[in-house]
């Protein structure tokens, strides 16, 4: 008798009680929440901020500063998956702007450098009062 209840009336319930929860943790694990991006677009944004963005690459930083101002607007008005791509968008854009900050300041030290070679290179040759020896 246990058995059969267990057939009749159980074991569907066991299972469709499994399809709903267990789908519905699939779909919640396959991204993370749009509030969590938008807080690692806040901290990719004050990374490019470190980086000099706001000097060396103030398009590309604005650009990430806009869409994550649209990403939480739009997490406001509870609209999370264009929330989710917004946030996104602007790791991007923060990212990018970090790296073009960071390329930047390295060009820059890179002529600095070639500029103090040249310079040693001019004094070895001609002496330091620009004479040949």
């Amino acid at each position: 008798m246990d058995y059969r209840l267990y057939q009749r009336l159980l074991y569907p319930f066991s299972v469709a009680l499994f399809l709903c929860f267990g789908s519905a943790q699939a779909q919640t694990g396959a991204s993370p929440a749009p509030s969590v991006q938008i807080d690692r677009a806040g901290l990719a944004i004050e990374a490019a901020k470190q980086a000099g963005a706001p000097v060396l690459a103030p398009e590309s930083l604005a650009q990430a500063e806009s869409a994550y101002l649209d990403a939480q607007a739009l997490l406001a008005r509870r609209k999370n998956k264009d929330a989710d791509r917004s946030a996104m968008r602007s790791i991007r854009y923060a990212e990018l702007s970090g790296s073009e900050a960071r390329y930047v300041s390295l060009k820059e030290a890179v002529a600095e450098k070639t500029a103090h070679n040249a310079r040693l290179r001019r004094e070895l040759l001609l002496g330091e009062n620009g004479e040949k020896p």
